[in-house]
């Protein structure tokens, strides 16, 4: 039974709020991502991913044009098996919510339920706050 259809047979009303966090995957900073993966994960596992990150390169072709070399100082590496992995341990962090986070890479819903409205609003309300903090930072 799903979430929604349990409140619905307990006549409650469902609320959600949808997010999409933009660019997420280009915008991981690498020291902050690594210094997470320290507190958490084996010594040699925090070194494996520091070399997959240290300098990657990049530059663009466009037809018989090639660009110079670029230094990619943020971000996952595009199309990786392990950047999905690494993002959700970059976000594990996400704040204590009163509602319900539903998680799947960098979409996320935030759904609570209430028989009245105005406190699905408030719910859903602060725990956005949390959330637009989190991500400020």
């Amino acid at each position: 039974m799903t979430y929604i259809e349990a409140g619905f047979q307990q006549q409650m009303k469902t609320g959600a709020d949808f997010l999409d966090l933009t660019a997420a995957y280009d915008t991981v900073w690498h020291t902050g991502l690594l210094y997470k993966l320290s507190n958490c994960l084996p010594y040699w596992f925090t070194r494996l991913v520091d070399r997959l990150l240290r300098d990657p390169c990049l530059r663009v072709h466009m037809g018989n044009n090639i660009s110079a070399w670029r230094s990619q100082r943020n971000g996952l590496p595009q199309g990786s098996v392990l950047a999905p992995v690494l993002f959700n341990l970059y976000t594990n962090d996400l704040p204590v919510t009163k509602d319900w986070k539903f998680i799947h890479a960098d979409n996320m819903c935030l759904a609570t339920q209430s028989q009245h409205f105005r406190q699905l609003e408030c719910s859903l309300s602060a725990d956005l706050a949390r959330m637009a903090h989190y991500c400020r930072q």
